[in-house]
Order: C-alpha cells, then structure tokens, then sequence
C-alpha cells in the first residue's frame, strides 16, 4: 500500500521578511534542504476564467498583500518540533494567520434548477442522517428522493414529523439485501430520461448544504444558485457529460485554485447530461464506487467532465452518519469492513490504465484509521485519453458582477 506524501508546509505571514530571515537560517544550520515558492494574490491570474464562463466573482483581494509561503522540504518532523508546531496529515502549517476580513454574504435572489433533483437514501429517515433532504427544504427547492420499497412507511413518517413538503417519494421494489445504490441510481437515470429530461441532478443524501467560495471564505448558500450556475455551465458546452461540486473539505481556505476543473473526479453532488451518455451506453453498474466509475467511463469515451472550486457541497465523512453505503462497507474503528474490496472492485474494471501510464490507479492508506482507499490521476487519465480542456459555446462579454447573481457582500 502506498502512504500518501506531501512535502509542502504551507505558512501565511503578515512578517515575511523576518519570517524568511528565521527560516532561512533554521534550514542552513540543520544542513535541510527546502525551496520557496510564494504564491501571491490570484485574482487577475482567474479573472479571464471568470469572464470566460460567466462565473460569480472568484477573488483574493481583501487580505492585502499578504504572502503565503510553500516550503518543500524534508525531515517535516524536525522542522515541526523545533517550531512547537502540530503537524497534520496534510501538513498545512501556519506561524502567524493573515486576518480575516469580517464579511458575510447575503444571497437575496432565489433560483429554481431547470433540471430535477434526485436524492437517492437507504435507511437515513431522520434529519441528523438525511442532511441533503434537510438543505433542500432549507433552499425550497422541490427534489425526489429515490428509496426502498419497503422503507416507505418510515420515509413518509420522517417527511411528515418535519414538515417537509417539497419531496416527492419514488420507490423501487429490490428488498433490503445489500446492493449498494447503484440500482437507485439508473433508476433515478430512467425516470428522468421518461420525463423528457435531457439532464438531471443525483444527490447523495448526506450533504450538510452547498457553500460558496471566495475571498478565502466559504459562505453557505440559502438559494438554488448553486445548482443553476452550473446548468447554465453545461448547456453552454459541448461534450462534457458531467459536472459536479468539488467537495468542500478538498479545497482549503488558504489559497484560490482554480474555479473550474477540467476532466477530474466527480462525486456526490452530479449534474449528469443523460442525452449525451446514453449514446455512449454509460450507466452507473458497480457495487462500490459508483461515481468514480462512471467518471471513468466517460472520459475513456472521449467526453469532459468538470468540476466547481467556487461552489461546494459539504458533504459528511463515510461512518459519520448511519446507514447509505455504510452498510456495505461495515465498520471503519473495526477490522470487520471492505474497503480493501470497495478499492478491488474499481481495480477489477480500470487496473489497465497503469498499463498506460503506471499508478494512474492505486492503492493508498486513507484517514487516522489507515484504511485502503483509491486514488486515481486524473492527469494522467487525461493523457491516456488525449482530454483537452472545455471550452464554453458563447463565452460572455464581461466580468459578471454580484448583482447578477443576487449576492450582496456584507462587510
């Protein structure tokens, strides 16, 4: 099993010269090799994205001209203890944080998707484990939720206690055995195609709401805005069969990175274009890893995929709520799970990609609980595969502003 590594150690200063003089000298005597890269305000750098797909505004501007320092090096433990500093699985390390500016936004305009919502949910009929039925009725947005046939009772009696209106229950009669949701998913696929959809949106259902981000801060978002800018992505493109928020624990609050991934994963929170796969014969079809599977289907055909930096889901950790996939997965604190057959059954279908390149696909320790986990390069998925980057239909004119999208920023 291969360890996850990561030699940057990330410090954001508002004293870098001093700070740069402490380091420098710390290294040289310590005989320990590092490089600096600083990495400034990237605003302008994703400006022209921003015009180009007619994005929210995706900025770094009110923390002045404060640096923030990537240090690659080795011996991070050493480094670590002579500085009384934690250092954590990601090695995000900070001496002395920027100030955050104190704002807020106030999203003032509602937005409804024009394409249906499905949550698919097993055995999650409360609203501590439901959470993405919860945000829903939160945003008033209307949605299906995709269960069991045989756990209707309990889902109509959980919709019913909180007086949530805006669903609509869809069942299917496949029995309690464990199978995993991806009968739930093509099921979801087929009754939105039987409507005369050309795209819909798949929700896992434990999503604690969508954020948006910028300025280095992540707001939660209270309107339908999150899921019609991306619509309006998508119907503004050609060949790209998915896109999806990017999750919101992936993209830190200390640096921008780009707004828009080109060919990358997609989980979770997917706005599938069912018109352009089903000429592609893609559908969901594994047992574990559902998602990732379809995100390989589709670019191994040749199609795009996207996914969102300034729109996020927050979606909670595997074992943190109970029932979903977790049956199938069994215990996370115990030696009693499959995650080594959850990794194995993705492996089974996309193990000839490492034939193309090597280590496009492993195997790797996930978590405090070192659990084995996949990790897949999608850089190189995108080699093996010729994938160039998206390009919109009729990009806009100008940089579109917060008033377009009924944000107001409040200071």
């Amino acid at each position: 099993m291969v360890k996850r590594q990561n030699d940057r150690i990330s410090i954001t200063s508002d004293n870098t010269e001093e700070n740069k003089t402490i380091l420098d000298n710390f290294f040289n005597e310590n005989k320990i090799e590092f490089k600096f890269e600083i990495f400034e305000n990237k605003s302008q750098t994703y400006r022209s994205v921003c015009i180009k797909w007619g994005l929210p505004p995706f900025e770094d501007t009110m923390l002045g001209d404060y640096m923030r320092y990537y240090i690659h090096i080795k011996h991070k433990e050493k480094f670590c203890m002579h500085f009384g500093l934690k250092m954590n699985d990601n090695c995000w390390i900070h001496f002395k944080k920027s100030p955050k500016p104190t704002f807020t936004y106030k999203f003032e305009k509602q937005f409804i998707p024009k394409y249906p919502i499905y949550v698919i949910s097993h055995k999650r009929y409360n609203k501590k484990d439901c959470l993405t039925v919860k945000n829903l009725e939160l945003l008033g947005l209307p949605y299906y939720i995709c269960i069991r046939k045989n756990q209707e009772e309990q889902y109509n009696k959980f919709l019913q206690e909180e007086k949530y209106t805006n669903g609509i229950i869809l069942t299917i009669d496949i029995g309690d055995e464990v199978k995993g949701g991806t009968t739930q998913r093509n099921f979801c696929w087929e009754h939105s195609v039987s409507h005369g959809h050309k795209k819909f949106w798949l929700l896992d259902d434990n999503m604690n709401g969508w954020s948006y981000f910028n300025e280095l801060r992540k707001i939660k978002i209270n309107s339908g805005l999150c899921f019609t800018v991306l619509e309006d992505i998508i119907d503004n493109t050609e060949n790209v069969g998915i896109i999806s928020h990017n999750y919101f624990g992936d993209v830190p609050e200390t640096d921008l990175r780009n707004p828009l991934q080109h060919n990358c994963k997609n989980y979770s929170s997917l706005l599938i274009n069912t018109e352009l796969l089903d000429k592609h014969d893609i559908k969901f079809r594994l047992l574990y890893n559902e998602d990732v599977d379809l995100t390989l289907q589709v670019l191994s055909q040749g199609l795009n995929t996207l996914g969102t930096n300034f729109l996020l889901t927050n979606k909670s950790r595997t074992g943190d709520c109970k029932g979903g996939n977790q049956e199938i997965y069994g215990d996370i604190k115990s030696q009693n799970h499959k995650f080594l057959e959850k990794y194995k059954c993705l492996e089974n279908e996309w193990n000839w990609l490492n034939d193309k390149i090597p280590k496009t696909l492993q195997m790797v320790e996930h978590r405090k609980e070192k659990i084995p986990h996949h990790e897949v390069d999608y850089k190189k998925v995108c080699k093996i595969f010729n994938l160039k980057e998206v390009r919109p239909l009729t990009p806009p004119k100008k940089l579109k502003t917060y008033e377009d999208f009924g944000i107001t920023m409040i200071i």
